[in-house]
């Protein structure tokens, strides 16, 4: 999208002087001239109006003077209009568009991922890094950089961000929309970010028995949106075993660095999901060393 504008000015001019008529001026200004048959024209206009009379003819690019009538100056400027054409080309009045392409960096399962529209049924909490891009940004021109975060069903943003690149970590489930401003009222463009709602459960049994398939406990891979989470290992005698507060993370069945016996043991979760909701799980959890699996479980 574009919106800023950087405007380069320079003014081009040829100018002489008549010496046998009061040392008039004449002047063409052919600052807007970017063709040459224009440039033509405006030759042919002002000469078509003079006297045979001498003449001082100054090129402003050679920044010369010189003696002549008007044929012999109009000569001179049409020999050099080529020239003069491409410098007004060059230097002329121009408009530069800003451009500018928001955009969203995250990482999704050890994936760097970046998006220009959309992030459809992310995981909470998610860290999004979101960057302005800009592009034909004139010297000494500073954008007036506006992030705002406005959740769907809000009419207003509850977060504004003053600056070219901002994070913001998502926490809780919805839609929420991300729109970049650059001083003016039409939105640079926008970005969505949909937080999923959350899910939770814990196995009741694993098989630390060193063959690679359920050897820890831990949360089921299928959680989703946990902002929150501790989990707690009691013995059958209420003594705390382990714990552990990353939910990826998980109990190896040992306890001061040495396996545990076989049986049954009892864990305590609590965890928040971003959609606010509050788990709870009291249960029992097996140690089963004996047992042997062919592929790792799926509930």
């Amino acid at each position: 999208m574009t919106g800023l504008q950087t405007r380069i000015w320079n003014p081009v001019i040829l100018f002489f002087y008549s010496r046998s008529n009061n040392n008039k001026k004449y002047i063409i200004d052919i600052t807007h001239t970017n063709h040459i048959q224009n440039f033509k024209v405006i030759l042919t206009k002002v000469f078509g109006d003079l006297k045979e009379n001498l003449y001082i003819c100054r090129l402003i690019y050679k920044q010369k003077h010189r003696m002549m009538n008007s044929k012999q100056c109009k000569a001179i400027i049409s020999k050099h209009i080529i020239v003069m054409v491409w410098v007004v080309a060059m230097i002329m009045p121009t408009t530069v568009q800003a451009a500018f392409t928001p955009t969203a960096y995250y990482t999704m399962d050890g994936t760097d991922i970046e998006e220009t529209s959309a992030i459809n049924d992310a995981e909470a909490p998610l860290k999004v890094m979101f960057k302005a891009n800009p592009e034909n940004i004139g010297e000494g021109e500073m954008p007036a950089y506006e992030w705002r975060f406005t959740k769907n069903g809000e009419t207003s943003p509850f977060l504004i961000r003053y600056e070219q690149d901002t994070e913001f970590e998502f926490m809780e489930s919805g839609t929420y929309t991300v729109e970049l401003y650059t001083g003016n009222d039409v939105a640079e463009g926008s970005i969505t970010v949909s937080i999923s709602a959350s899910k939770f459960e814990m196995p009741n049994a694993f098989s630390p028995n060193g063959d690679g398939i359920n050897d820890i406990y831990k949360a089921k891979s299928n959680h989703r949106s946990i902002v929150e989470f501790h989990a707690y290992i009691f013995s059958r005698h209420g003594i705390k075993i382990y714990d552990w507060t990353d939910i990826n993370g998980g109990w190896d069945g040992t306890h001061n660095g040495k396996p545990v016996k076989d049986g049954v043991y009892f864990v305590l979760v609590k965890a928040k999901g971003a959609d606010g909701r509050k788990y709870e799980i009291k249960r029992d959890v097996n140690i089963l060393r004996d047992y042997i699996e062919t592929s790792t479980p799926t509930n």
